[in-house]
């Protein structure tokens, strides 16, 4: 039998405190859980950010991580880009490339993917149209040692350039959904009135070795663009 990944036993140890915990309940620290759990630290931030993307935690600065209130929350059914999905409708996919740099992390996003101080990483910001129309604007972030990119990658599907070249496939996404009302700069580029409500989605994926692969923020066009959400029942909750 295969042993338990650590960062799962993280995640289920931390589980097991939230159960037995009110909201915004202070957790261990980092430290504390490495030594309660013999687990590098490395590891245990992996999975308290695995944690925060999925809601069940939250941070606050210089104070430390805290339990959630419960929220209502769904899970799309497949992992897709958007060259698949315009693809699977016969569209023809294109973009416009808006930046292309690779940058020392900002302290989010050190977070956000998991990496070590001074890291770098790849920026894009897209602008992804079906058929002319735009669609979404992107605001990506992915690790700089993770494999060789080129803006001609980002010009196509960045997601069928991993698969080519990553050795690891990718796994899954977190995927945060909410609404929000258009800024100037958003608007002028997905040709919609500023203030308008559209939705706006967050992204962090994962690869099967459970490394973080990307941090993507996109603003949907809502005149153009629908969210279908699957959901399962589990046996034995109620319908309430």
């Amino acid at each position: 039998m295969l042993e338990t990944p650590k960062y799962l036993k993280v995640i289920h140890y931390i589980e097991s405190l939230i159960e037995s915990s009110k909201a915004h309940t202070l957790i261990p620290s980092e430290r504390t859980l490495s030594d309660t759990l013999l687990i590098s630290r490395m590891t245990i931030r992996k999975a308290i950010e695995m944690m925060v993307s999925q809601g069940k935690l939250y941070r606050v600065h210089h104070k430390g991580t805290f339990v959630s209130e419960h929220k209502l929350f769904k899970v799309y059914n497949t992992m897709s880009g958007f060259t698949d999905e315009v693809t699977a409708t016969g569209g023809m996919v294109s973009t416009d490339v808006l930046l292309f740099e690779i940058i020392k992390a900002p302290e989010e996003i050190l977070y956000k993917l998991n990496l070590n101080e001074d890291a770098l990483v790849y920026h894009i910001k897209r602008l992804r149209k079906k058929d002319g129309m735009p669609m979404i604007l992107e605001d990506a972030y992915m690790p700089f040692d993770l494999c060789v990119l080129s803006i001609e990658d980002a010009k196509h599907s960045i997601y069928q350039s991993l698969r080519k070249k990553l050795s690891v496939a990718m796994a899954s996404s977190i995927q945060e959904i909410k609404a929000v009302l258009v800024d100037l700069e958003t608007s002028s580029y997905l040709g919609m009135q500023q203030g308008e409500p559209t939705i706006e989605t967050t992204y962090t994926s994962y690869l099967e070795n459970g490394r973080i692969f990307e941090y993507v923020k996109t603003v949907k066009n809502q005149h153009h663009y629908e969210l279908i959400v699957q959901s399962f029942h589990l046996k034995g909750n109620s319908h309430d």
